[in-house]
């Protein structure tokens, strides 16, 4: 789902058009009924929405548009269980992949601090990951939106 939104969206690229694979985009923008509810939501409900954050389910990375935010939230991941993350920009991190997330949320939706996520681990277990990870993992991605949301309101409230 991560590449099905309708921000720059195309077609599969050989490397990616296996339907089964984890990046496979669809066959259209929007066909995973998930990126459709929640652009819908996010489309209905204008200057509301402050932030927006994509959470995967591994990588151990934090990418963002403003690396000062990003470089707090890694070290509020850290600070729960000393697990490190990356961050950065998401196509420096991972790869270019048209039609994402964070994308389409910042550039339609308006959204400006626009986010990714990607919790524990880095590719040992994968969308796996065992149960006795998966409470630490929740753990520091709160600390992290904390972190974030705390960020967000001193640089936006009036002085």
């Amino acid at each position: 789902m991560n590449a099905n939104w309708g921000y720059q969206w195309s077609p599969a690229s050989p490397l990616f058009s296996n339907p089964c694979s984890d990046s496979y985009p669809g066959s259209r923008a929007f066909e995973a009924v998930e990126t459709q509810l929640v652009a819908d939501y996010l489309k209905a409900t204008p200057n509301n929405v402050r932030a927006f954050v994509d959470v995967h389910s591994y990588g151990q990375l934090y990418a963002e548009t403003l690396m000062e935010a990003g470089l707090g939230v890694a070290r509020a991941l850290k600070a729960i269980h000393g697990t490190v993350y990356q961050a950065g920009q998401a196509c420096d991190l991972i790869y270019r992949m048209a039609g994402d997330a964070i994308d389409w949320s910042y550039a339609t939706a308006g959204i400006e601090w626009s986010y990714s996520a990607e919790l524990r681990d880095t590719g040992t277990y994968g969308f796996l990951l065992p149960g006795s990870l998966i409470r630490p993992s929740a753990e520091e991605i709160t600390a992290g939106l904390v972190y974030l949301a705390r960020f967000i309101l001193t640089l936006e409230s009036p002085s």
